[in-house]
């Protein structure tokens, strides 16, 4: 069965690492996760066919969000205070209101846009670091 992709949600922990309390934050467009590992080429000569071979090396993930900007939200301003503070943030995504994927990041970038003739918006980009983990 398929998802919709209004049924994605970010959640941030607001409390702390013991006693988590995931926090959505407001105002989600978008939301998207990105997964990639590197390749590590072991060709030699005599590799068969003369084909370049390939196996893992390390992986990483990161995750951008969007939205509609509310000033006064918990869970956005608990990731302002993050970028301004350079801390970890421990994120969770929601797929259909049950955890699916846990992992500490980093907020690389936090953008907010006030154009003269619509809302005001925001664009944060997070840098997984280590594992993300299936809930």
């Amino acid at each position: 069965m398929s998802v919709s992709g209004c049924d994605i949600i970010i959640k941030v922990n607001t409390g702390d690492e013991g006693t988590p309390t995931w926090t959505e934050v407001a105002g989600q467009r978008g939301a998207t996760l990105s997964r990639e590992n590197e390749m590590i080429e072991n060709t030699n000569k005599l590799s068969p066919g003369k084909k370049k071979q390939f196996k893992h090396g390390f992986g990483s993930w990161s995750v951008s969000a969007d939205g509609v900007w509310v000033k006064d939200d918990a869970g956005l301003i608990a990731l302002e205070a993050a970028l301004d503070n350079q801390t970890e943030v421990e994120l969770e995504i929601f797929v259909e209101g049950t955890g699916w994927k846990k992992g500490t990041a980093l907020i690389k970038s936090g953008d907010i846009e006030g154009p003269y003739d619509d809302e005001a918006t925001y664009k944060l980009e997070f840098q997984g670091s280590g594992v993300l983990a299936s809930v």
